[in-house]
């Protein structure tokens, strides 16, 4: 049944004359790939965003899709490319660092949300995540 659905859309989509009529459903798209566990299809559809100019959103969702399947070091690492590149988005080390909890790498953790806390001061989830972790 998902995947009816989920052809249905991208049909739509392809569809669609006018790409901003198409685009406002790509990220609904994605939660639902996300939410039926097609994670192989919604991590297709990061790339996908990612070429269209979309970085950042792709690799949030990457990064939640790798959390999810276990792929905790591709997390951490695709999280400590994109915070370089992206220093203020606070997912990257917040979810950079659970990954990095879950692999045994507590101190590396605390570090990562460290430097992202003191960059970042006003940030309430970074102070709240290094509180979690001492």
């Amino acid at each position: 049944m998902a995947c009816r659905h989920f052809l249905q859309v991208l049909r739509y989509l392809r569809g669609s004359e006018s790409g901003e009529r198409g685009e406002r459903y790509v990220e609904d798209l994605l939660c639902s790939l996300i939410s039926f566990k097609m994670y192989g299809e919604a991590e297709a559809l990061c790339e996908w965003i990612i070429n269209k100019g979309g970085e950042i959103y792709g690799w949030l969702a990457l990064a939640a899709i790798y959390g999810r399947t276990g792929r905790l070091a591709e997390c951490a690492e695709l999280c400590d490319r994109a915070e370089r590149k992206y220093p203020r988005e606070a997912a990257f080390p917040l979810n950079a660092a659970r990954a990095l909890d879950k692999l045994g790498r507590a101190e590396e953790a605390r570090s990562v949300l460290s430097r992202a806390a003191a960059r970042m001061p006003d940030e309430p989830r970074l102070r709240a995540a290094l509180r979690e972790l001492k």
